[in-house]
């Protein structure tokens, strides 16, 4: 299972650090604190969200009811956060960015 998902929230190429320290890494005082997105107060119903993929192929989730951010595409499949996160899980095999992969492994 992979654990970094880029949280969008944060700005364009802020998203690993976002994930960096929400699992538990520091922040050096050069880097930038993370910004936070304002989500709706919870309610009974679930947040829908929306499987998002930059031109990297790197995945994501958005909730629903936003508009995709510049640079994302949807990827045409949206349920809950855990539906998402499961549907994630199966897609991204290669958590490399897609120029990386290009790079390393020439065709």
């Amino acid at each position: 299972m992979h654990d970094v998902i880029f949280d969008l929230t944060t700005g364009p190429g802020k998203g690993v650090l976002g994930a960096r320290l929400r699992r538990g890494c520091r922040r050096s005082s050069r880097m930038p604190a993370p910004q936070i997105g304002v989500m709706p107060m919870e309610t009974d119903e679930p947040i829908i969200y929306r499987v998002v993929v930059n031109h990297e192929e790197q995945y994501s989730i958005w909730p629903d009811f936003k508009e995709v951010p510049a640079g994302w595409r949807d990827v045409g499949y949206s349920g809950t956060k855990d539906a998402c996160l499961n549907y994630i899980n199966e897609a991204w095999t290669d958590m490399r960015p897609t120029s990386l992969r290009k790079r390393r492994d020439p065709q």
